[in-house]
């Protein structure tokens, strides 16, 4: 025989530890991306923020999401938990100025440097072909053209990059 179900509210609060910012910092397993992880029998591990929302607030609509105002991943305080579209979410997480944009060098798929990519143009610039650079540098013409035409490192400031080859070029003389 299986044993008696504990209300999922008490099993909640066994297993918080209250901080001093308010929070109620979840104590049992963790997900990779940091949520908490609460088992429910027959179906598996559920968010804890989310069981803890259903639990203390009511049914979660379908397609909407449980958001946190606390930004705090492993909170399941229901007043720091508020529903909200997937949209609502990212104007959230732009608003508060979480979104971790990697651009150029610091994207992990990044190819190339800062460097590299302001002298190519500079070469475009001073009119060598791009089918030639992209010979000499071993690159698709279609890869050259994007990065010589800004569609592709569209972040780089040309002016702050012709400053610093000026600096260089005054220290080394």
């Amino acid at each position: 025989m299986a044993p008696p179900v504990r209300p999922i509210k008490d099993r909640i609060l066994e297993r918080i530890k209250k901080t001093d910012s308010g929070c109620w910092i979840w104590q049992g397993a963790i997900f990779k991306d940091g949520y908490g992880a609460i088992g429910i029998r027959r179906t598996g591990s559920k968010r804890a923020h989310r069981v803890a929302y259903e639990a203390f607030n009511g049914q979660i609509p379908n397609g909407l999401w449980v958001l946190h105002r606390c930004d705090t991943p492993e909170c399941v305080k229901p007043e720091h938990l508020f529903l909200g579209t997937p949209s609502d979410n990212t104007k959230d997480m732009l608003s508060k100025g979480r979104r971790q944009v990697l651009r150029g060098e610091s994207h992990p798929m990044s190819r190339f440097s800062e460097r590299f990519v302001w002298a190519l143009r500079k070469l475009d610039h001073f009119g060598i072909p791009i089918t030639d650079l992209a010979r000499m540098y071993g690159l698709s013409y279609f890869a050259v053209h994007q990065l010589c035409r800004g569609r592709g490192w569209s972040h780089i400031d040309d002016q702050k990059w012709t400053d610093v080859v000026k600096n260089e070029w005054r220290t080394t003389r």
